[in-house]
């Protein structure tokens, strides 16, 4: 096969007739499962003329991946660059997930309404997005009006879905509010993306996402009061912690309690210790609300 970012149909032709190449393909419009079959097609030809290919054993893997693609569920790639959508969705479908691609927020926030996602992958400049403004417009703009990414992020964490960001734009702050403030799974700059760190993330997200699914039902203050519980702080010391009454405390551990699915407050602290919540130290009995 030719791979080439110089094509014309003079070295096209050449490369078939004279050089015998199986087809020519142009590297602006590459595309990675036409690829792939491309190559199962050259190896089984090889193979069928008694001509077995040393990487034969290449397409293995392939028909693997194939027999359990689309198990991991619906996947949606937001990012108004068709080339990144492209490279998206592509790797999630490798990964076994079914995915819908959206160029815009009101077309992601409809299928975010209409659908449930097991995972989505959002970009935070959005065309419609105030990044390219005067730079006095931007200033005066809070995060969630001149980014629509930022909206888009309130909603998959409404609905309890893991979310990665892949973002050109983000300063070290913006990265550490995404982090903070809206509880992506992941973040990814543009400029350093790796696809093998991108699908080893993807894989610990399939097997951390029930327990992150559970955590993003709790809203910030019932996140607060359950670090709280794990590090041992009685209902008296949260209220005094948080400055509110132990009444609201026992509110927002009933709460808590409903939503982890637990009954106890040891319970309630080892799903926030599987979470990765820091923990100094647990009481050993459980309390009553």
């Amino acid at each position: 096969m030719l791979l080439t970012g110089f094509a014309t149909v003079e070295l096209a032709v050449q490369a078939l007739t004279e050089y015998g190449a199986l087809t020519c393909l142009r590297k602006e419009t590459f595309n990675r499962a036409e690829f792939r079959a491309l190559i199962q097609q050259a190896l089984a030809s090889a193979r069928h003329a008694g001509r077995p290919a040393e990487g034969a054993g290449a397409a293995a893997p392939d028909s693997i991946a194939g027999s359990q693609a689309h198990e991991c569920g619906l996947a949606l790639v937001v990012d108004d660059d068709a080339g990144w959508r492209a490279i998206l969705s592509e790797l999630l479908s490798d990964a076994g997930y079914r995915v819908h691609s959206c160029a815009g927020y009101g077309e992601a926030l409809g299928r975010l309404r209409r659908e449930t996602y097991s995972l989505a992958v959002v970009d935070l400049a959005l065309e419609g997005s105030s990044g390219d403004v005067p730079r006095p417009w931007h200033d005066s703009l809070d995060e969630d009006e001149s980014l629509l990414g930022y909206r888009l992020l309130a909603s998959t964490r409404a609905g309890g879905v893991p979310t990665f960001v892949v973002s050109g734009v983000a300063t070290p702050a913006e990265i550490e509010r995404v982090y903070d403030e809206h509880a992506v799974f992941a973040f990814f700059e543009k400029h350093a993306f790796d696809r093998r760190t991108f699908l080893h993330t993807v894989a610990e997200a399939q097997t951390g996402a029930p327990l992150s699914l559970e955590l993003n039902l709790l809203t910030d203050r019932e996140r607060q009061v359950l670090q709280l519980l794990a590090q041992g702080l009685t209902n008296k010391e949260i209220a005094e912690t948080l400055v509110i009454t132990t009444n609201t405390v026992k509110r927002h551990l009933k709460a808590i309690f409903r939503k982890l699915e637990v009954h106890t407050r040891s319970a309630a602290a080892a799903k926030a210790i599987s979470a990765g919540v820091s923990v100094d130290w647990l009481e050993e009995e459980d309390e009553d609300l």
